[in-house]
């Protein structure tokens, strides 16, 4: 479907005062005063307020109550954001690594008492405005939140969640489904194998050598918690829990007295404690047991017999990432407080975090240049830092990519305690630490589009953690949770009152005097954990996996077997089964979304040539958003695949007489830091000398567009540098980007340099495996060539690639990068973006000081001679040798993992503007929703699936976390089959756009705003069109463009046997026998771990 993030077609959303469709309600700004009963001790709907408190930082009004006969907790903040949302979050400890919780929160979701269909949360996802729906499972709670601007869609929603959690069926059917179960091997009928949801999900989620470290460092350090468990389930232990157990834990945890229900917006909430108190909780009594379940968390200690000492190294085997030469990882972790009488309060939490920032990021930070700059190591490990998510706060730090030898070990220990040594005795840069307050400050000024999807997780894990026996400790643990200022004017306050805050801060954290000689050692009660790699990791993992099944196998008898067939049938019936959600409420594409978005996006081009473009009537609270595009279109294409690392290096490398760490430092003090990237931009917008609307300092390029009648698409290419910071300090912000863009230095530290790359190489090496469908995303759209094979270069798995032969040759590397400094960021080739606005932002005094970044960089390359372009270097051939790859390609790309990732997209002629353009993005969305979701979700135990139509034309489908891979493929092309056949509703259709108009209506976060007409080139009437056509398309116009544009796809091989009907990619296990099958076809093979 149509993409949250597909920002060149949304909309902007209005948080000020408005009616809802029925015009019932003033929202936003104009909202009705508190009534009277809101204040301590008031009452309504079974509810009495405990307390009221202003959030003044944030403008919000808190309020804490109490549900009288059952004990519940409510907090709701009142505010004028009209993206209202909702949450209701029960404390669920994990016991074991059965992922009990885990599938509970899937199986609450498959019908419930008034909602009896199949699947009401995913129904609902397509009956909805809203902006945001999940579920989510921490290590100690488990929480049902979502998001709405509609009045009626937040009710609506409201109910089908309490009905939910509170009345689920947890029929046996939906455990098999979600949890696991037990089916005959296709290949060979006479062996089993198991499958599920979840149990999918995990294999894929724990097949990264990161998870693996982290859950192993997390039970060498927390032996006898809850957080010694994987919540989430390890596949091993799922496979030994049962439908009872599920139903009982259900009856205990998700009950009101184990409960927290939360609001936030400008909806009263008088209509709020109605709806729970007549839909939830008026049919419960307090239940002791449930109460209790507080206890489990409050008051679990760490049991530190079982707990080894620093000296006793843990040691965890994992799968090597791709492409590495070491794989090793290393971490020395301490829990700062074992149980429940030393527990770290929230301003506790708050000074952890700050000392992480300070001892751990950027290249100015000690422990950064004790590991990474001195080239130990290159990055940090999992487990690194401060980790507050759970009751005992960890503090981490460790390195990874290393030998992992004991040798490499001793190393990476007489850094770290060098360093801290080093710090003990003259502490920290002052510099520094202002500007890390600074930060905070600056972060307070702005909100998300989701604000209250932030404060909700923030209330949530207070909650978790918290006793209610103690109400004192509940009531004080919520207000600290969303309060900012109060704990900043602490720190401060104990700074200046004690110059060694943070020098005794470290030391209680990870150092004590050795009685002997007096110096300062690492504490005893710190755990190490070492992970070596295992190349037959995934092997051994499969093979002892079909060892246990096997052996199960060997116990059942016939009627067993019989068994296994007949839940495997009813439970096929069962999902085959039509189902009518008639029952679900829903909202009107006519009744509920405007014709008109409430917000029209209006901006200036105060040069007239879109040189710089003013988002108009934006509130930004005193911060200056700021955007600039530099044109590359006449960098050389040899030298085009270099531009990732050249910006990955800007701002870290030394600039005028500025040494990269002193850059650092100050752009924290002034900014929230610089960002630069490389960046292909489709462009949908005109062109041409005599276009009004394109940029007089770009370019545009022309391809034409295989398997869609060779239709011309437009894109154009460059590097975008943004960044935001207090009006105040703009001034200083853009002298700081001049020197940075008009006087970089990359060789005058090739130590640093070396380090830099380093880390860039592990860091993607490591996020190959978590990032698959991604890379294969991007690497079968990399054959149509055009846009997609200049993506692949910058942004996909040849990118990596180029990553390790830069990290050869890197000395060779640096006339590239002044080149490209020269070629790159020229006032010329320069279009900005500016969202700033409100009564403390002067527009002309932002003008002036942006124009001097012009006049800076003008200067600049004045004062140096055009540069000519090396030759020779790594990268030369690469995009000419993607745009010559075969457009009907199929490819295979092994990894460590368990399960696959697959990706299918086929070039249509739709594009934006196309008049089929609306109904194939619907189209997708029905594919979706009405068939990929079932039968790669449901049916195939994959953890997800889905369909997308995007503007550039191209129609792809996906599945992730997939057990399947050929078979997945087979429903791709029957999805495509079915959306011509038309199997489907005028309903469905109905529903499926409500899904878009969710997407394209979704709040925008400020800084994007006017991507659309800056980036794309879209202007307010063709978003308006688009819109209009969404309007007009029906049942018959989807059939129609669906024949158009995918009627080609007539076999259900179509992705599997030559000649493909598209371009089709597959990451995934490499020990599958898929693998073999897809040579046989003639599939490239694509492996990673030959460093192709």
């Amino acid at each position: 479907a149509c993409s949250r993030d597909d920002a060149c077609c949304r909309w902007a959303t209005r948080s000020g005062a408005m009616a809802n469709a029925g015009g019932r309600l003033l929202r936003g700004a104009a909202r009705a005063a508190a009534p009277d009963w809101l204040r301590a001790g008031g009452q309504r709907h079974g509810f009495r307020v405990r307390e009221v408190f202003a959030v003044t930082e944030f403008d919000m009004v808190a309020y804490h109550l109490e549900h009288e006969r059952t004990g519940a907790r409510y907090v709701h903040m009142d505010c004028d954001d009209t993206n209202n949302a909702f949450a209701v979050a029960f404390r669920t400890p994990a016991v074991d690594s059965t992922g009990l919780p885990h599938i509970l929160e899937h199986t609450v979701l498959c019908g419930s008492e008034r909602f009896p269909v199949r699947d009401p949360f995913f129904n609902m996802t397509k009956r909805s405005l809203n902006t945001f729906m999940n579920a989510l499972t921490a290590s100690d709670h488990t929480m049902y939140p979502f998001a709405t601007r509609n009045e009626q869609d937040f009710e609506n929603l409201m109910k089908v969640y309490l009905d939910a959690v509170f009345f689920p069926n947890l029929e046996r059917m939906d455990f098999l489904q979600e949890g696991h179960r037990l089916e005959r091997d296709p290949d060979e009928p006479s062996r089993i194998l198991r499958t599920g949801v979840v149990y999918n999900e995990m294999k894929g989620t724990l097949g990264s050598a990161s998870t693996i470290f982290y859950n192993k460092l997390q039970e060498v350090q927390l032996p006898g918690t809850q957080y010694a468990n994987i919540s989430g389930g390890d596949p091993p232990h799922i496979a030994e829990l049962t439908h009872e157990r599920l139903v009982e834990f259900h009856k205990q945890h998700y009950h009101p007295s184990n409960a927290l229900l939360f609001t936030y917006g400008d909806l009263p909430l008088e209509r709020h404690l109605a709806l729970v108190d007549e839909w939830a909780l008026s049919r419960f009594e307090f239940s002791q047991a449930a109460f209790e379940v507080h206890k489990a968390i409050s008051d679990s200690r760490v049991d530190v017999a079982q707990r080894p000492g620093m000296n006793h190294v843990v040691r965890v085997k994992g799968p090597p990432e791709p492409m590495l030469d070491k794989h090793g990882m290393y971490c020395l972790s301490r829990v700062l407080s074992d149980e429940a009488a030393h527990r770290q309060n929230e301003y506790d939490r708050m000074v952890g975090r700050i000392l992480s920032t300070l001892l751990l990021d950027g290249p100015s930070a000690p422990l950064y240049t004790a590991l990474i700059d001195s080239q130990v190591a290159p990055d940090f490990s999992p487990g690194t830092g401060y980790d507050g998510s759970s009751l005992h706060p960890t503090f981490g730090i460790g390195a990874q990519g290393i030998a992992g030898d004991d040798a490499s070990i001793e190393v990476v220990k007489t850094a770290l305690l060098n360093s801290l040594r080093e710090i003990a005795v003259n502490g920290l840069d002052e510099r520094r630490v202002e500007a890390v307050l600074h930060q905070v400050e600056l972060s307070m000024k702005q909100r998300s589009t989701n604000f209250g999807m932030v404060v909700m997780h923030a209330i949530a894990s207070a909650f978790a953690h918290s006793s209610p026996s103690d109400e004192r400790s509940l009531i004080h643990a919520l207000n600290e949770s969303v309060t900012v200022n109060g704990k900043i004017e602490r720190l401060v306050q104990e700074m200046r009152a004690n110059p060694l805050f943070w020098q005794e801060q470290l030391i209680q954290t990870f150092l004590i005097k050795d009685p002997t000689t007096g110096e300062l050692i690492f504490r005893e009660d710190l755990v190490a954990v070492a992970m070596d790699a295992d190349v037959h990791f995934v092997a051994n993992q499969e093979a002892a996996e079909k060892e246990n099944l096997a052996g199960l196998a060997a116990q059942l008898g016939d009627g067993d077997m019989l068994e296994i067939d007949r839940l495997s049938r009813e439970l096929a019936e069962a999902q085959a089964q039509e189902q009518d959600p008639s029952c679900l409420p829903t909202l009107s594409v006519r009744e509920d979304v405007p014709r008109i978005p409430e917000e029209m996006i209006t901006y200036d081009d105060v040069h007239g040539d879109h040189g710089l473009l003013w988002i108009n009537d934006q509130k930004t609270n005193g911060v200056v958003y700021f955007r600039a595009l530099f044109d590359t279109s006449e960098v050389p294409v040899e030298l085009l695949p270099l531009l990732s690392l050249f910006t990955s290096l800007l701002g870290n490398v030394d600039a005028g007489d500025m040494s990269y760490q002193d850059l650092s430092v100050e752009s924290d003090l002034v900014c929230d830091g610089m960002s630069y990237a490389p960046t292909i931009l489709p462009w949908y917008g005109e062109h041409g000398a005599d276009s009004p609307q394109f940029p007089r300092a770009h370019q545009l390029a022309q391809y034409n567009r295989p398997n869609a009648g060779n239709t011309a698409a437009m894109y154009r290419q460059g590097v975008i540098v943004s960044s935001f910071c207090l009006a105040r300090n703009l001034d200083k912000t853009v002298d700081l980007l001049g020197r940075v863009l008009g006087d970089s230095r990359f060789g005058s530290s090739m130590h640093h340099l070396e380090s830099l790359l380093s880390t860039s190489v592990n860091s993607a090496s490591s996020n190959i495996t978590n990032g698959a469908l991604g890379y294969a995303r991007k690497w079968a759209l990399a054959s149509l060539g055009g846009e997609h094979a200049r993506r692949e270069a910058l942004t996909g798995l040849s990118q990596i690639e180029l990553l390790f032969e830069c990290s050869q040759r890197l000395g060779d590397l640096v006339p590239a990068f002044e080149f490209l400094l020269d070629k790159v960021f020229r006032p010329e080739k320069m279009s900005m973006s500016v969202v700033a606005g409100g009564a403390d932002i002067d527009r002309a005094k932002v003008l002036a000081s942006l124009a001097r970044l012009r006049s800076t960089l003008g200067e600049a390359r004045s004062r140096t001679a055009p540069l000519v372009a090396p030759s020779g270097l790594p990268g030369q051939g690469l995009v000419r040798s993607l745009e010559a790859r075969d457009a009907g390609v199929a490819t295979y790309i092994p990894l460590p993992i368990s399960v696959h990732n697959a990706a299918v997209s086929l070039s249509t002629e739709a594009a934006f503007g196309h008049q089929d353009d609306a109904a194939m993005m619907v189209a997708a969305q029905l594919m979706s929703s009405n068939f990929l979701h079932r039968h790669i979700r449901e049916q195939g135990g994959a953890y997800g699936g889905g369909g997308s139509h995007d503007m550039g034309g191209q129609f792809s489908m996906y599945s992730y976390y997939d057990p399947r891979s050929d078979e997945t493929l087979r429903v791709f092309a029957r999805a495509a089959q079915w959306v011509c056949d038309g199997s489907f509703a005028e309903r469905d259709v109905e529903e499926a756009l409500l899904s878009v108009f969710g997407s394209i209506d979704s709040p925008q976060e400020v800084r994007t705003k006017g991507s659309g007409p800056f980036l794309y080139g879209v202007t307010q009437e063709q978003r308006q069109g688009l819109r209009d056509r969404f309007f007009a398309v029906n049942r018959d116009s989807v059939v129609e463009a669906a024949r158009r544009h995918l009627g080609h796809i007539q076999s259900t091989d179509a992705f599997l046997a030559q000649p493909l009907q598209g371009v089709v990619a597959i990451a995934g296990n490499s020990e599958t026998k898929f693998v073999d099958r897809a040579v046989a076809k003639s599939w490239e093979l694509k492996d990673l771990q030959g460093k192709v």
